[in-house]
């Protein structure tokens, strides 16, 4: 803005003033208009833009540019002056060169002038985008090596979640980064200052962040921020850093998801053997209960079994069947996890949530009689959903696991399963009168690879419980004391 206003005022002090007054010479009147277009194109950059590229990466780009152009125009220019007669020939084959060559050549000057800018150091926008060969190893390798960077105080990438929903919102309108003096613009224009902003700025604040990036899949939605500030609190995040950031990160993101779901699987691989457990330590019981209450007292005489024995064996082996059936579909939800495919809606049915939330209960492995007794249904209300039987038994295991959990720490603890029908929605209350949970625990309660309490809890089950509910167009959520 300074810029243009003095080259505005100070050509017209020169041309017409002193030349025109003092020298009487008018032939460069014309020169302080033709300069305040300079004037309004450079106030209005500024008004329209809180953030500038750097005085060395402007040099960078315009000398590299213009040297570019030269190369090229000056065997024209040459045509023109010796009156060549195959001119018309030559500037058709000329344009063709410069179209194929163009970019070529302008990578080769680019190289030039950034060692003879920048010296070894590299302009801001190659040094950072170059960071993807370190993505390619690890996430935490690049995210070290950007920091250094960029000089950048304790960058991190965070994964989209509930307890970051405000900036998620912010990006919903379109926005490609958010900057804390961006925000700090728009808040000092009462029109523009909403609330949603103010709160932003505050989150921005709280958090110590100046700097926040989208990171979004081949989807285009939104999975991670990298979030930042610089080292010293009053230096700017330039507009080639940014610039930077945005090529890496569009580039990068593949790398930050591919690890994301390494790692999932790698969790997942071993969720397979602990949520089998169950069925599968149900079939070891109703065997040995065969072995133990039948076959070994009929050991001598096994022919001589009763009728009703003989059902008995059959009905325990059927259960036995059932826990095993309901084992191999859980294997198959989580191995459809684990490819990343989608929950299916092709094989979902109406169902009576009384009768599967029973029949869960059935099928649920407890310890001891004692802890089934202290899981109390309460079957009225009962209403019918549209969704998957083995997903909801799925969710309710969960549920059921995380609590009874702690019965033996907490010996007067109990769970309760009420229904409520409403004209809208329908609910399913699971209430247990176990330890309750923080509120700092329940903001992150349903986010991915979040577990606390438990030594073998790795933190997807409740993840995966609400992607279920979500796929059964409901949702689930929690409240504790």
């Amino acid at each position: 803005m300074i810029t243009g206003i003095i080259a505005f005022i100070s050509s017209t002090f020169l041309i017409h003033f002193i030349a025109a007054v003092i020298f009487h010479d008018f032939t460069a009147a014309w020169l302080p208009p033709a300069l305040s277009v300079i004037e309004v194109f450079l106030i209005g950059y500024a008004l329209f833009n809180s953030r500038f590229y750097s005085l060395k990466y402007i040099i960078f780009i315009t000398s590299s540019t213009f040297i570019n152009i030269i190369f090229y125009t000056v065997p024209v220019i040459l045509l023109e002056l010796y009156h060549i007669k195959e001119t018309p020939f030559f500037l058709v084959l000329w344009t063709l060169i410069t179209g194929f060559f163009w970019h070529r050549t302008l990578r080769l000057v680019r190289l030039f002038a950034n060692k003879t800018i920048y010296h070894k150091k590299g302009n801001p926008v190659e040094n950072i985008t170059k960071i993807i060969s370190e993505f390619k190893i690890s996430t935490d390798l690049g995210i070290s090596k950007l920091n250094t960077v960029i000089h950048s105080n304790n960058g991190i990438i965070v994964q989209v979640s509930n307890k970051n929903q405000l900036l998620r919102d912010y990006f919903k309108t379109g926005r490609n980064i958010l900057l804390k003096q961006d925000l700090d613009v728009l808040l000092n224009d009462n029109v523009l200052a909403d609330n949603h902003l103010h709160l932003v700025s505050e989150q921005l604040h709280k958090m110590g962040v100046t700097l926040v990036v989208p990171i979004l899949d081949e989807s285009k939605k939104i999975t991670h921020f990298y979030i930042a500030s610089k080292e010293m609190s009053n230096v700017l995040f330039s507009c080639e850093e940014i610039m930077g950031l945005q090529r890496l990160f569009e580039r990068a993101n593949r790398f930050i998801d591919t690890e994301e779901k390494v790692r999932k699987s790698q969790v997942l691989a071993g969720s397979i053997a602990h949520e089998i457990r169950n069925p599968l330590s149900k079939i070891k019981y109703h065997f040995e209960k065969i072995d133990s209450d039948f076959l070994s007292a009929h050991k001598e005489s096994i022919n001589s079994l009763a009728t009703l024995e003989i059902e008995k064996i059959h009905q325990e082996l059927s259960e036995g069947k059932k826990a095993l059936q309901l084992g191999t579909k859980f294997i198959d939800v989580i191995l459809d996890e684990l490819r990343g495919s989608s929950i299916s809606t092709s094989f979902f049915q109406h169902y009576s949530a009384a009768s599967l939330t029973s029949q869960a209960l059935n099928d649920f492995s407890l310890y001891s009689e004692e802890h089934k007794k202290r899981i109390h249904l309460e079957a009225t209300n009962n209403f019918y959903f549209y969704g998957s039987d083995t997903l909801f038994s799925f969710v309710l295991f969960n549920l059921l696991k995380n609590a009874v959990y702690y019965f033996d720490t907490f010996p007067e603890s109990h769970i309760s399963i009420q229904f409520e029908k409403g004209l809208k929605h329908n609910k399913i209350h699971v209430r247990d009168t176990g330890p309750g949970i923080t509120e700092e625990q329940l903001e992150n309660l349903f986010d991915e690879f979040y577990s606390f309490g438990k030594v073998s809890g790795n933190g997807l089950g409740l993840a995966y419980c609400k992607k279920v509910m979500e796929s059964f167009s409901g949702s689930i959520s929690c409240h504790s004391i």
